[in-house]
């Protein structure tokens, strides 16, 4: 080996030979030794002088790619053999989700497929979650077949609704990656707990129905919920008898399987079992039985017919597919497939001791959604079932994607002929069973009643909503209900009036919560436990006069400020205002515990108040004033 390439792999190149060899050279070195050492040598070496801050590519790339961090401590000999069979398992569940998803999404079953192959490669490149698996997704699935079906029916015009569907794609991938930019991730955080969690639970309600047409074998009209169900019902007595029992010999095996890994010693103890396929299995099962029975002919069993071979070029949708109706489907499903794909991130990066960059996680899943529009792909974002399946093999890297992506491309370049004997009923069995943990939550609103209730009024209220006026409109109400909650929050805080505890001088708490604690003769101690503003000066004077009309003989009102961090005029006007109507009763104000914001407003307002470090040093001055008094 030359002896430039020994100085590389030891460190020992000096800044000034990093600036000197050019792409030139390193192509030339690779010619003197042409050996697979040496090739794997040379990569790493390109891979260093990218890292290097003097080096090719900087430090501008290596924030956006941190693939070029990680790349060159890579061990191939530890981690390749395991991340080639991580990226075959994830890739074998792919194959049936992809297919369910993508009729899910209200396209051809291909694009589910389609959908498993250029997002993932691209967030490889660019993402910092080792576990996070991109690619179709249930609840974004329902969102595209919601709000773009309600621009364009697929039953219509399939062609311009595909269309429309990849333009949105790319919009998703383009305000994502401005939002990144801008540093905008935090608008996610207005999607609180329970708003999410309402909306998925409602949002799985609303999967489930969907499927119901395909697992029966009967013909439903896109519509809400409630609609959808009495066409069901309705529709009943046409059901396809032979679809039914595929469907339910299907979805028992994947329930059963499932149960048996959540309930069994054998599966909890050992871990290989959750890593089966066992989606792929029950498939596999389903056209067996379907293509040995001739069940298309015999019974009418829907199939999923002819799949286009290949993998279609890159394109970009024509200029009059992107019209301004698909800004709101684009803004909601960004916003709620990154709430979703941050929440899962950061789940498994506490699980395995790293950090993520969230701002960069936007930046990457915003890319994986340009480039996969262009690519023929609807929008992707993370799966939980499927990272979770990555967290449990244990993937030393993100490479796997790159095994699970060339796995999907062999099933749509050799493979797609044997698919045309699955039946629909199989796939929607495959939709139900991933919706197990959704339905889980469906116990949320009880804990929420006995935590917060008005965490409990926005769930519900998000989860009605969704379900009635559908998921743009429900989230739209959900974020309301929750902004209303928090300026209820804002505007009426806790308080408390506080008593001494009986042989503990020193110790304050509040008399509504401890039963022991006793008044202070002559003083009455309140606390404000918020910042003060003119959205809650009026319940601050309110609060705290009430509290002093029940006492009697008060000569000192001592204002435990320690929970105000800050104050603005309109409640200093207010603060003055109080200080006067109690100077006319005889009682004077004491602050204690007050911080330095507040005793910078007071000295510039003008308004003289003793001030004192603790509650009990003020305490003691209104004892001691009322004994000198005396």
């Amino acid at each position: 080996m030359p002896q430039m390439e020994l100085e590389i792999e030891t460190g020992k190149m000096e800044d000034e030979d990093f600036e000197l060899m050019t792409e030139y050279e390193v192509a030339i070195r690779y010619e003197e030794d042409t050996s697979g050492e040496s090739f794997v040598s040379l990569v790493r070496q390109c891979l260093v002088s990218c890292d290097h801050p003097q080096g090719y590519c900087g430090s501008a790339l290596q924030q956006w790619m941190p693939i070029i961090k990680w790349l060159p401590k890579y061990e191939i000999k530890k981690s390749f053999l395991l991340d080639i069979i991580c990226g075959i398992t994830v890739g074998v569940v792919l194959l049936p989700q992809g297919l369910s998803y993508g009729i899910l999404a209200g396209l051809p079953a291909e694009y589910g497929l389609y959908s498993c192959l250029t997002a993932p490669v691209v967030y490889t490149l660019l993402g910092t979650c080792t576990q996070l698996q991109i690619g179709p997704f249930a609840l974004i699935s329902l969102l595209v077949n919601s709000m773009v079906g309600a621009i364009v029916d697929p039953d219509e015009d399939m062609e311009r609704y595909t269309n429309t569907v990849l333009a949105c794609t790319m919009m998703v991938g383009v305000l994502m990656a401005c939002m990144s930019f801008c540093h905008m991730g935090f608008l996610v955080n207005y999607l609180s707990v329970p708003v999410m969690s309402g909306l998925t639970t409602a949002g799985a309600l609303l999967i489930a129905t969907s499927q119901m047409g395909n697992f029966l074998g009967v013909s439903v009209a896109r519509s809400n919920f409630f609609k959808n169900w009495y066409d069901i019902f309705k529709n009943l007595g046409s059901a396809n008898v032979a679809t039914i029992l595929i469907g339910c010999l299907c979805l028992g095996i994947l329930l059963s399987f499932r149960f048996f890994k959540m309930r069994s010693e054998f599966g909890k103890t050992h871990k290989w079992v959750s890593t089966l396929p066992i989606a792929l299995f029950v498939m596999l099962f389903a056209m067996l039985i379907t293509w040995m029975g001739n069940l298309e002919s015999k019974y009418n069993v829907q199939v999923l017919g002819d799949i286009p071979p290949g993998i279609p070029a890159p394109r970009i949708p024509e200029s009059k597919y992107w019209t301004s109706q698909l800004l709101m489907p684009t803004l909601v499903i960004s916003l709620v497939g990154y709430a979703l794909s941050i929440a899962t991130a950061k789940t498994f990066a506490d699980k395995n001791k790293y950090e993520i960059l969230p701002n960069q996680e936007l930046f990457a899943i915003g890319m994986a959604n340009l480039f996969s529009g262009m690519c023929n792909s609807y929008p992707s974002f993370s799966s939980l079932s499927r990272s979770a399946l990555v967290h449990e093999i244990g993937a030393p890297s993100m490479l796997y994607n790159l095994v699970s992506a060339a796995l999907v491309a062999l099933v749509l370049l050799c493979l797609t002929k044997f698919l045309y004997y699955l039946p629909v009923s199989a796939l929607s069995a495959i939709i139900l069973d991933a919706l197990f943990s959704l339905f889980l939550q469906m116990s949320e609103p009880l804990h929420l009643w006995k935590t917060s209730k008005r965490d409990f009024i926005v769930w519900t209220g998000t989860f009605f909503a969704v379900l009635g006026l559908g998921v743009a409109t429900g989230l739209g109400i959900g974020l309301a209900l929750s902004i209303a909650v928090l300026l209820q929050m804002v505007s009426y805080p806790h308080h408390a009036v506080l008593g001494r505890f009986p042989g503990i001088s020193w110790l304050y708490k509040d008399s509504k919560r401890y039963r022991d604690v006793v008044d202070v003769p002559g003083v009455i101690i309140f606390r404000f436990d918020s910042s003060l503003h003119f959205a809650n000066r009026d319940c601050f004077k309110e609060s705290l006069m009430e509290g002093v009309s029940k006492r009697t003989s008060l000569h000192t009102l001592v204002l435990d400020a320690a929970a105000i961090t800050s104050v603005d005029k309109s409640a200093m006007d207010y603060l003055r205002k109080i200080n006067k109507i109690l100077g006319v009763k005889g009682i004077e104000v004491i602050f204690a515990n007050c911080r330095g914001c507040l005793r910078d407003a007071l000295r510039t307002e003008n308004i003289s108040v003793q001030a004192y470090l603790c509650v009990h040093d003020a305490v003691k001055y209104a004892e001691h004033k009322k004994l000198h008094v005396k």
